[in-house]
């Protein structure tokens, strides 16, 4: 099939690509050059939707952050009248976007926060992007408040409301699906404004904290491999902890790696199957693991058995050494009176290791450590 009918198709399939024909001059919506130069390379597919739709809606609209609801980012935005405005990010999967939304947060590309009102409860998400501090974004001119910082709670002190404060005009207003121009100011005074909506910073808004001690040791070990140091926070942030320590346990079996940072990432990324040198290896290992295990653990066996013999031992002992003439005599006659119920005509020496033994097992029977032959 040629290229020009799998697009015909795809468009037949498409309600979205029916009648399109290309681009229009661009009315630009501006985008941090950070997306292009450093990120695309570390983005999910997912993940680039969902921050650019959230970039669309805030610089877009000549906002540095809007609300935006997750059924907007599912479904897009249409008027009541019944106007498409856009179709959303175009993943269509909730867990999908939630999950996109935690890690971008988690990487410090976005800020987010919940709001709510007396009358309505909660609201939509405000969602912005993460602006360092000190920079004014589109253009210059600062959308973040003074000095081109976010106000508290939003990339910054995290704080319950901002009572008395509230952040700027077009930062705040939802955004409605019948009108998608920035909004003038409102004439309300700040108090009465502030009275009708508390801002409410949601937990998850603070900014990531630094790698914990098991993460920078795995970067460490990747850059020491010779991956990059932005490249290995990343695997460490997006790959599970144990894939990444076996592929590069793996690494030193697998043939032909002419390149062995270049070799690890793309075995981590795509988690490549493990090679049978090094799956032969792990079930030597493992194996040589339980005989140790089972030779440990007869060992430690043994030591108890040996300490229990000595502490009975012991207790006999003293036993014997805290009988009277008469006392003793009388035991060892008792001891006598089994040997020869055992065996009538077996010689019988009182000095003899039969005879001790008999002795052994009247005594423990006496102390209630075990029960007669």
């Amino acid at each position: 099939m040629s290229p020009t009918q799998q697009t015909d198709n795809r468009s037949s399939l498409d309600p979205a690509l029916n009648g399109f024909q290309g681009f229009q001059a661009p009315t630009t919506t501006p985008v941090p050059d950070e997306l292009f130069d450093r990120l695309l390379d570390v983005l999910s597919g997912a993940e680039l939707k969902v921050l650019l739709y959230i970039i669309r809606r805030t610089f877009g609209f000549k906002k540095s952050y809007d609300s935006i609801a997750l059924s907007q980012m599912l479904n897009g935005i249409t008027t009541r009248d019944g106007q498409v405005l856009d179709r959303g990010c175009g993943v269509k999967d909730k867990k999908t976007i939630l999950q996109a939304l935690r890690t971008l947060e988690e990487r410090k590309m976005i800020v987010r926060g919940r709001q709510s009102d007396e009358k309505n409860g909660d609201l939509p998400t405000i969602y912005g992007l993460n602006i360092i501090a000190g920079l004014t974004p589109l253009g210059g001119k600062s959308h973040h408040g003074e000095g081109g910082k976010l106000p508290q709670g939003l990339g910054g002190k995290s704080r319950q409301a901002l009572g008395g404060e509230i952040p700027p005009h077009n930062m705040t207003d939802l955004q409605q699906t019948e009108q998608q121009q920035p909004r003038k100011p409102s004439t309300k005074p700040v108090q009465q404004r502030a009275a009708a909506r508390s801002f409410v910073v949601a937990s998850s808004i603070k900014l990531p904290t630094t790698e914990s001690p098991e993460q920078r040791n795995l970067i460490a070990t990747l850059q020491s491999i010779g991956v990059t140091a932005h490249v290995a926070q990343q695997l460490v942030y997006d790959c599970d902890a144990v894939a990444i320590e076996k592929q590069i346990a793996a690494l030193p079996f697998r043939a032909n790696v002419n390149e062995p940072a270049a070799t690890l990432v793309r075995a981590i990324k795509d988690d490549w199957e493990l090679p049978e040198g090094y799956r032969r290896h792990l079930k030597k290992a493992e194996h040589e693991h339980e005989q140790q295990a089972s030779t440990a653990a007869e060992a430690a066996a043994a030591a108890v058995t040996r300490e229990k013999e000595a502490a009975r031992k012991h207790q006999v002992e003293n036993y014997l050494a805290g009988l009277m003439a008469l006392e003793r005599g009388a035991l060892e006659d008792e001891a006598v009176q089994r040997v020869k119920a055992l065996w009538p005509e077996a010689p019988l020496e009182k000095e003899g290791p039969m005879f001790k033994a008999f002795v052994t097992t009247v005594v423990l029977e006496r102390l209630g450590l075990t029960q007669a032959p």
